[in-house]
């Protein structure tokens, strides 16, 4: 037999190390699923909400803008208030909705929204568009 050797493959460096994982002690029952901390609850449920209330907030500034523009003078002021200061939310809440990974699943539900888009398809939508290259 021969001797192997103890270099590591080349792709070895491109791995992530894995964690030690500290051993656990037998137990009699079935294991429980490891809990989410209390702080990382509460900060996921205070995003979602504040998620919600933008969401609505939205809602009522378009119905504002649409219905009301012409009889109701904070509507008015809506309509001639610059459109970018209905987004300033989006730069607080953005961040912490990807970093709590609360709408994660909404990738899955378009492909585009994933970058999944096959080069058919995408060059299927340029010839349809008339795309030229400069």
């Amino acid at each position: 037999m021969t001797e192997e050797s103890t270099t590591p493959p080349p792709w070895a460096k491109y791995k992530r190390p894995r964690r030690a994982r500290p051993e656990r002690a037998q137990q009699d029952g079935p294991t429980l699923p490891r809990q989410r901390g209390l702080i990382a609850r509460l900060a996921r449920w205070v995003v979602l909400v504040g998620c919600i209330i933008y969401l609505l907030a939205l809602g009522a500034a378009t119905y504002a803008i649409w219905n009301l523009g012409d009889r109701w003078w904070p509507a008015t002021v809506l309509i001639f208030a610059p459109r970018w200061t209905l987004a300033l939310p989006l730069i607080l809440l953005l961040p912490a909705a990807a970093s709590l990974s609360i709408f994660s699943w909404l990738l899955t539900l378009h492909p585009a929204a994933s970058g999944r888009v096959s080069r058919k398809l995408w060059l299927a939508y340029i010839t349809e568009v008339g795309y030229r290259p400069p």
